[in-house]
């Protein structure tokens, strides 16, 4: 255990804590009341040593566990003379629990089909609070064959102190590696969903609303290891997540933005290039060009030198544009003009198109504009804004034969 704490400090306090809750609650116990700890007993493998464990094996294993606590067991008074004053027994039951951590029904017995070793010897503590339910609420029990992993096979199981611990650095579904940012879609699963860029396993990890340190995470980008490839990530360091649940990935070392559709194995590149044209700098296509130059134009040099520092090599430096523009000799036009407010109805949406939609958390919301009653529609009418102008930016060559860009209406 020592060597346990000394790489957990926050177990090592934990523990401490709990040792003093512990004998508190026992000191403010006026008279004695039965405790119940819901068990949990992990079983790996088939056979142990030639012999199957089967439920009731577990089952009889409690009872005897029982009987130790509460003092029934036939050598309670063959205590060695040293702790016969402070001997008691203790009103603990163990039982398997009937819950799981989900609230679904169970037997308090989870079977795997592969046998696995060593979980007594701290060797795979990443495993360990993988396979774990909630060690603050359970008592997980591990049975296995070579449980200290040192081909000792008359070892028979292992528990361990409540304790959070801290999952640590891995790369379990529970575990995170070097994250880098985070994301949380409030219009997702179930009340939101938090995505994860894990730089450090090459993924992006969403979690679902009231996660806690030991819950799972599910893989939704990258995974398989870090590349270049459309199924890969490499060291990515920003996630968005849009309202149809389309993933905008930021892949530092790939030097691109995927995107990844709701359930895809796979992304699609949309900006940026893994083409290195030296080192730490970076050779852009064409279309990449025209699209900075684009976008410099209509949202000034404050705003692109914030999309390229949160958008790591996407983008080329704003110098390499400015003296694209120059090359191109663009001229800028920008105007704006007065409309008539119109507002129409898509019968496709359902929606009344043409008022200025709600923002919540700075959002417009889709499709608000519903109704069948006109007296609503009226009120629309008379207390939401509709649009009067519209601006429009233009960025033309010199050049008479090129046709104008429109940018932005």
């Amino acid at each position: 255990m020592q060597r346990y704490y000394n790489q957990n400090p926050k177990a090592l306090e934990e523990h401490r804590q709990f040792e003093i809750s512990t004998k508190e609650f026992i000191s403010k116990r006026q008279t004695a009341q039965p405790y119940i700890i819901p068990v949990v007993v992990h079983v790996y493998g088939k056979t142990f040593s030639g012999t199957k464990v089967e439920e009731t094996t577990i089952k009889t294993a409690i009872d005897k566990v029982n009987e130790d606590f509460k003092g029934w067991n036939d050598d309670f008074d063959t205590v060695n003379p040293a702790f016969e004053e402070i001997k008691s027994a203790f009103d603990v039951t163990f039982k398997l629990a009937k819950l799981d951590p989900d609230g679904k029904s169970t037997t308090g017995i989870v079977w795997y089909d592969e046998p696995r070793y060593g979980y007594a010897s701290m060797m795979f503590d990443n495993l360990v609070q993988y396979d774990a339910w909630d060690n603050y609420k359970y008592c997980n029990v591990y049975i296995q064959s070579d449980l200290y992993g040192n081909g000792d096979l008359t070892q028979s199981g292992a528990a361990w102190f409540p304790d959070s611990g801290g999952n640590g650095q891995g790369s379990a579904l529970n575990q995170l590696n070097g994250p880098n940012s985070v994301y949380y879609d409030y219009l997702g699963d179930n009340g939101g969903s938090l995505f994860i860029a894990d730089s450090g396993n090459n993924r992006i990890l969403k979690f679902p609303a009231g996660s806690t340190q030991h819950s799972n995470g599910t893989v939704v980008a990258g995974g398989n290891g870090p590349g270049s490839e459309a199924n890969q990530l490499y060291d990515p360091r920003y996630v968005l997540v849009d309202s149809t649940g389309v993933m905008f990935i930021s892949d530092g070392n790939n030097n691109r933005i995927q995107r990844w559709l709701p359930s895809a194995t796979s992304g699609e590149t949309i900006l940026g290039s893994t083409i290195v044209a030296a080192k730490n700098k970076f050779s852009y296509d064409n279309h990449i060009q025209q699209f900075a130059l684009l976008l410099l134009i209509l949202s000034g040099r404050n705003y692109y030198e914030f999309l390229r520092l949160n958008l790591p090599a996407a983008l080329p430096h704003i110098s390499n544009i400015e003296s694209l523009m120059k090359k191109q000799e663009m001229r800028i036009i920008e105007y704006c003009i007065s409309a008539i407010c119109r507002i129409d109805y898509d019968s496709q949406l359902n929606s009344f198109i043409g008022f200025s939609s709600p923002l919540i958390d700075g959002m417009p919301q889709p499709n608000f504009f519903q109704t069948e009653n006109f007296d609503e529609l009226k009120m629309w009418f008379n207390n939401f804004n509709k649009s009067k102008f519209n601006n429009i930016h233009t960025a033309q060559t010199i050049v008479p034969s090129a046709s104008p860009l429109i940018l932005s209406v």
